[in-house]
């Protein structure tokens, strides 16, 4: 039985390579449990029926590069799959990702520049391990990979006995972890954004697909990533998105690149 504030089950991730339990598993929504606690509780017997098929399925991840020979690289990274809807887990990662790759090219036109949308997420970042290692420029050619995770900007909400109210603000559940030399910069361009206006160093320890970035030696990174009110959970759909919270954060980003980024004047 999972928790949340949703009530809701909360869909799992799992390793690539074996189960994630050596038995039968299933979830169970907290707001759904109480016959089957009572039921285990008189030690009444039950029977779990599992459908589908296990194995193997393509996944495909989305690779675009603006190639300048002889520049150094900048890369931009946004996970592309996820549990149920996950609009909000995804949604304004992805679209400040596509923002992203429209304004770049023109904003730093001394760079080859490289975007990645990974699939694969639920799989203990299998994704993101396969485009570090086989897509990714060499490590000391590259200026910046910046990561954009779950919960890049989502909605926050009030918590109430047995639901959720709405705010127009930012679930502040989301963290900004940079390189040591990029701390400084990001709070002061995230400046006032909850979650975000205290950039962390990765050396702190990051979590998500940053991990991967990291593990794989990029010394100059950037990422966001958390967690929010809905995540992994069937109600994350597109009513947990706020307009406001994600231009906000989206222009926040663009002014940290611009920032940090060398560009020949």
């Amino acid at each position: 039985m999972t928790t949340g504030p949703t009530g809701e089950a909360l869909l799992l991730n799992a390793p690539a390579d074996a189960p994630l339990s050596g038995k039968p598993l299933a979830l169970l929504a907290p707001r759904l449990a109480a016959p089957v606690i009572e039921a285990a509780r008189q030690g009444r017997p039950a029977t779990l029926v599992l459908n589908g098929k296990g194995g193997s399925r393509v996944a495909e991840n989305v690779v675009a590069r603006r190639v300048r020979e002889g520049r150094r690289w900048l890369v931009v990274s946004t996970p592309r799959s996820g549990w149920t809807d996950c609009a909000g887990e995804r949604g304004p990662g992805f679209a400040i990702w596509l923002a992203l790759a429209e304004w770049m090219p023109r904003a730093f036109p001394d760079h080859s520049l490289l975007f990645v949308c990974n699939s694969g997420h639920e799989y203990e970042n299998l994704g993101a391990s396969h485009i570090v290692e086989k897509v990714g420029p060499p490590p000391a050619d590259a200026d910046l990979w910046l990561h954009l995770g779950a919960n890049v900007a989502t909605r926050d909400y009030q918590d109430m006995p047995g639901r959720l109210l709405p705010l127009p603000s930012a679930d502040p559940f989301r963290f900004l972890m940079t390189s040591a030399a990029f701390v400084d910069r990001a709070r002061s361009d995230f400046r006032g954004l909850p979650g975000l206006e205290m950039a962390y160093p990765s050396t702190e320890g990051v979590a998500g697909e940053l991990s991967e970035v990291v593990k794989a030696g990029y010394p100059h990174h950037a990422g966001i990533f958390g967690a929010h009110r809905h995540h992994h959970a069937p109600t994350d759909n597109l009513s947990v998105v706020a307009p406001a919270p994600l231009a906000a954060t989206a222009q926040a980003v663009r002014d940290f690149l611009t920032a940090i980024i060398p560009v020949r004047r």
